[in-house]
């Protein structure tokens, strides 16, 4: 991953200023909400996943998969719990397909006190690193490549499609369906990382690959826009209508939040990008603001930097949170009004709107809660 030595200290003051002043926003310098309030829940082993849907957050530990009501998410409470890891998952119709290992499993969340486990298959590759859905397949982003499967039967799921070698592996993954003059067609746009045993062949950066028949699913290489550089290893990336946001790391010292216009596949638009700070690593996306994890990979504190992108060619940062964990491990999840922090050890942050701004430096706090498992 990254080696940062020359940004070490500055990271370093930054993020003890950001650790004395953890709810600051920099929306207030400016008199333009949101502020947030944070709640923290922490579990009997580390939060390593955490999937929205609704009033309901499925948090996935090494051990367990806990689904939290957060219709009060300053109050969450656990509703049920399955024995089994999750390291990502999505959600649709109550049904769960998440990642565990090796595995994908299917689960009926419909009753969240008595989630049901209805299959689990092994799927190809080894570790799995991003999952989308999308009609009746799921999409796997693995250390090689993309593997498709189709879940119209969610007791026996089939395997019906693998592009393998696609590069180092797949951080992220978007699908959209757009019409073309080859009529309709399915594309998953792929955040990925550079092969370092190819080096200089398989290169990262944003790929897109045809998925129309999963079966044979169609490498678009190499991408069809300057704005693919292939020399670079792409974190995370996520989706908002017709633009893809990612973050990208090109010589693993001026890391970038980018924004694409792909309402035209044939012709992918670079809108704007976002010189960061400090080192990025994940990106979540809802309501034209787009949250960035990012901090020092060689400590467990980092930070939250929000940007309004109503104007997609003009982020501009409206605020500034401490987290308390390596920011690698902070793949972050939105919901309308709340984003979800896994924090390791630490458990879960919850950080929503608050409806009053708090006036610096008076900060407002909640205490840690156990969540009964």
């Amino acid at each position: 991953m990254k080696s940062l030595p020359g940004r070490f200290v500055l990271n370093a003051l930054l993020l003890l200023v950001l650790s004395m002043m953890p709810a600051l926003p920099l929306s207030a310098q400016s008199g333009n909400p949101p502020a947030f309030t944070p709640a923290s829940i922490r579990f009997e082993d580390d939060v390593i996943s955490v999937t929205v849907d609704g009033d309901n957050a499925y948090v996935g530990t090494y051990t367990k998969l806990y689904i939290l009501d957060t219709t009060h998410p300053m109050n969450p409470r656990t509703t049920g719990s399955l024995d089994i890891p999750v390291l990502d998952a999505v959600i649709e119709d109550k049904m769960m397909y998440a990642t565990s290992g090796s595995y994908l499993l299917v689960m009926d969340v419909t009753d969240s006190a008595f989630p049901q486990m209805l299959s689990m298959n092994r799927m190809p590759s080894g570790s799995h690193k991003a999952i989308a859905l999308f009609d009746t397949h799921v999409y796997i982003g693995h250390n090689t490549g993309l593997a498709a499967i189709n879940v119209s039967d969610p007791y026996s799921p089939t395997l019906v499609g693998n592009l393998e070698y696609v590069v180092g592996g797949v951080n992220g993954i978007e699908i959209r369906e757009v019409v073309t003059d080859m009529g309709q067609r399915r594309y998953a746009y792929l955040a990925t990382q550079r092969n370092r045993v190819w080096e200089g062949f398989y290169g990262g950066g944003l790929r897109i690959v045809d998925v129309t028949d999963p079966a044979d699913m169609q490498q678009i290489y190499p991408c069809r826009s300057a704005i693919c550089p292939t020399d670079c290893d792409m974190l995370d990336l996520a989706g908002e209508g017709d633009y893809i946001f990612t973050i990208q790391a090109i010589d693993h010292e001026n890391d970038r939040l980018y924004i694409h216009d792909i309402s035209d596949p044939d012709a992918i638009q670079e809108v704007a990008f976002h010189e960061m700070s400090q080192p990025a690593w994940h990106v979540a996306v809802q309501n034209n603001q787009a949250h960035v994890a990012t901090g020092s990979a060689l400590e467990n504190f980092g930070s939250i930097q929000t940007f309004d992108v109503t104007d997609k060619a003009n982020p501009r940062q409206v605020g500034l949170h401490g987290i308390e964990v390596n920011p690698i491990n902070a793949r972050l999840a939105a919901s309308p009004a709340c984003l979800f922090v896994p924090q390791g050890a630490r458990g879960l942050k919850i950080l929503c709107e608050s409806t009053i701004t708090p006036t610096p430096p008076s900060l407002v706090y909640l205490p840690m809660v156990q969540a009964a498992g």
